[in-house]
């Protein structure tokens, strides 16, 4: 479940966010209320006047703005805002809190009368961390701009807030506005204190009944107030298939395989423009060789696939935004085909403040021409810029980048496939920060691989299954009889 996880959110980056700018957000037609106000998108590009404050018992927080030029997760345009929250170093069994709000006078929502009910929508992207740590909550502020405990109102406890549940990627959530208080003009705080924020993330019972002191981010893109039912619901994606059979689980004689799949959308209808497919995290989509799509249906062919096991996600939104995936894993097993492997090989243990080695490991490196791959690492781990791959004697020009901005390590390599074979073409040297606690886990993901073969075939193929190791720490002991320390 786990790795479906970490497949499903990389896709959801590709989709989403692999491009300069993403589409903007419908304003009209069916599922979307027409008299939405939008408060915030964030595309002025500047996060600087947002106020931040913790309930200080080790918390740390901060703000930093997206952008999807740089590669960043952001759900429509270019800019999308990003609320990172630290509790590694926080109290236990206490109430812990993170507090952020934009500048007083961002936005006001104007006050209302006989409307029923108000709701605060906006698109969040949770990390992965915050699945059982973090309570999300909202507060406004009457008038808005007003000083929290001098001046200011405030109204707290909207309905539906996020209490420690989650989901992979984007996800379109609305804050219901208590209904006495839907007659009021309200809006951000003119500072963030202790007590009051917009935004307050809390871990009640902090470090128990299994909440981790850790660390991770919410991105916020387009926050909107409505006053009427919109699309909250997902397109449904009802076919997944290779060569007119099921995908999941499927085995094939044959590595040419066309795939499809079917979808649709009861209420604001399909972008037909947002259908994609990654294969073994190369993403297909509009403008694609092999790719089409319509209101109902895509399709990719021209595809041919080496021996071994092959991950498909099929990707699509309705109008409204809303995302659905189906993933598929299946096998080729042709008699035909060179069963050359590529694999990461990492090490058994990663100990606080050691070098982590993690090697890319072949069969047969006299069928492999060239490897471009990518991997993604969390916040626990880094590369060094030199040395930080360190490549194979067959390899002739290897070169790597890591990102820090979103923990992804890039490698491209030529091999020399008449050299004499070798098991390794790469060996990753991976840092463990020894800011690490006990309790922290180096997690690596697959993101994309695709090799070159001796025969100047290029497919993609899959790397690895991501993965968690624990952060163990080496604790000496000193042998009074030998006069001797040893790490345990």
């Amino acid at each position: 479940m786990k790795t479906q996880k970490a497949i499903l959110l990389l896709v959801l980056l590709f989709c989403v966010s692999g491009m300069t700018t993403a589409n903007a957000q419908p304003t009209s037609g069916p599922g979307i209320d027409p008299n939405a106000i939008l408060l915030m998108d964030f595309e002025n590009g500047d996060v600087s006047g947002w106020t931040k404050n913790t309930i200080n018992r080790g918390e740390k927080v901060s703000v930093e703005l997206m952008d999807a030029q740089k590669g960043d997760p952001v759900r429509f345009g270019r800019y999308a805002v990003k609320l990172n929250w630290d509790l590694t170093a926080a109290q236990t069994n206490q109430t812990l809190a993170c507090l952020y709000s934009p500048p007083g006078n961002a936005f006001v929502i104007p006050a209302t009368s006989g409307l029923s009910e108000r709701r605060i929508g906006m698109w969040i992207y949770a990390s992965p961390e915050c699945e059982g740590n973090i309570w999300f909550r909202l507060q406004q502020f009457t008038p808005p701009g007003s000083t929290p405990g001098v001046n200011a109102g405030y109204i707290t406890v909207f309905g539906n807030e996020i209490s420690y549940s989650y989901w992979t990627g984007w996800k379109y959530h609305e804050f219901i506005i208590p209904s006495a208080s839907t007659n009021k003009t309200m809006g951000p705080p003119s500072t963030t204190t202790p007590s009051y924020g917009m935004f307050r993330l809390l871990q009640a019972g902090s470090g128990t009944n299994g909440k981790q002191l850790t660390k991770g981010y919410f991105i916020i893109d387009n926050i909107r107030v409505t006053s009427s039912t919109e699309d909250t619901t997902r397109p449904t994606i009802s076919t997944l298939t290779g060569n007119g059979t099921g995908l999941t689980g499927a085995t094939f004689d044959t590595g040419q395989i066309n795939l499809s799949t079917t979808y649709s959308d009861g209420t604001s209808g399909i972008n037909a423009e947002s259908a994609c497919f990654t294969v073994n995290g190369v993403l297909y989509k509009s403008g694609s060789t092999g790719f089409s799509a319509d209101s109902t249906a895509a399709t990719l062919t021209g595809l041919k696939f080496r021996n071994g096991t092959h991950t498909v996600v099929s990707y699509v939104e309705d109008k409204f935004g809303n995302v659905q995936t189906s993933t598929a894993t299946f096998t080729v097993n042709d008699p035909n085909v060179v069963a050359t492997t590529v694999t990461l090989v990492p090490d058994a243990e990663a100990h606080v403040g050691n070098v982590y080695e993690m090697k890319i490991n072949t069969n047969n490196s006299q069928d492999i021409k060239e490897l471009n791959l990518v991997i993604e690492l969390n916040q626990y781990a880094s590369i060094d810029a030199t040395n930080g791959v360190v490549f194979g004697g067959s390899v002739t020009e290897g070169t790597y980048n890591y990102n820090s901005t979103n923990n992804q390590l890039t490698i491209n390599l030529k091999n020399d496939n008449t050299a004499a074979a070798v098991e390794t073409l790469a060996t990753i040297k991976v840092n463990i920060s020894k800011n690490s606690n006990p309790d922290d886990v180096i997690r690596c993901t697959p993101v994309s691989a695709t090799a070159t073969y001796g025969d100047n075939i290029s497919s993609a193929f899959s790397l690895f299954t991501a993965f968690s190791k624990p952060v163990l720490v080496n604790i000496q002991f000193y042998n009074s009889q030998t006069h001797c320390w040893s790490a345990r």
